[in-house]
């Protein structure tokens, strides 16, 4: 959410962008933190500008791509959708291990989740990657908490997930998995998230992950669950 140039230039350039503001605004006020009206008013109209005198944006999401012609006033031709991607340096090209079942999600109730999973699907792993996971300490078999992993475990820990857990975070990205979305997409592993905040867009409902409506320990456990449970079949 940034302007190239903040005055008319003669310089051609593009855009790429996961959301707007408008969409913030909606969804994650706390990522629109303006003094008043009058300051969110004036950022709006600075980004639209910018927007329309883009040669051309690439949103990564069909959403965004609306917001931009609803919120902005952006022509439809002047918008293509690239989606989500992990944009990793170096693609992990190790081997995708199948055993045992293995959920990897974003730290946060974490060891409800993992104690709900395991008695869904005793033979399976609960792995939490972010920040606060070594705050866990929870002792029970198969629950093991993660921390900024480094890039070769983190991958293999990906790869071996045959279920991933993103829900929307509460304090910012989470640097072990900023880029969990586009990554499990690029591994064909199955995704939850939730709305709104989860970049539900990503994900078609049943297809290739579950959009949750709300996240308690009860009913992550129990989607987690339905995936787990054919791979401990």
């Amino acid at each position: 959410m940034y302007a190239p140039f903040l005055r008319d230039s003669a310089i051609p350039f593009t855009m790429t962008l996961d959301y707007t503001m408008a969409l913030a605004i909606q969804e994650w006020p706390a990522w629109a933190p303006f003094d008043g009206e009058k300051d969110r008013r004036a950022w709006l109209e600075v980004e639209g500008d910018a927007y329309k005198r883009a040669a051309h944006l690439f949103p990564w999401s069909d959403r965004t791509k609306q917001s931009l012609i609803k919120d902005y006033g952006v022509p439809e031709d002047k918008i293509t959708v690239i989606g989500n991607a992990g944009q990793f340096r170096q693609p992990y090209e190790g081997p995708n291990p199948s055993a045992p079942p293995a959920a990897l999600q974003r730290v946060g109730l974490g060891p409800a989740k993992g104690r709900y999973c395991a008695g869904g699907v005793p033979a399976s792993e609960t792995n939490n990657a972010g920040r606060d996971a070594c705050d866990y300490r929870y002792s029970e078999r198969d629950y093991r908490a993660r921390r900024d992993l480094p890039r070769p475990p983190r991958a293999s820990c990906r790869a071996g997930a045959d279920a991933g857990v993103r829900s929307a975070a509460r304090a910012g990205p989470l640097r072990a998995i900023r880029q969990f979305p586009g990554r499990r997409h690029e591994l064909r592993r199955p995704l939850h998230c939730r709305r709104p905040g989860g970049m539900p867009e990503i994900v078609d409902h049943g297809v290739n992950g579950l959009v949750l409506e709300e996240t308690t320990p009860d009913t992550l456990a129990e989607a987690i669950v339905s995936l787990l449970g054919p791979c401990a079949a």
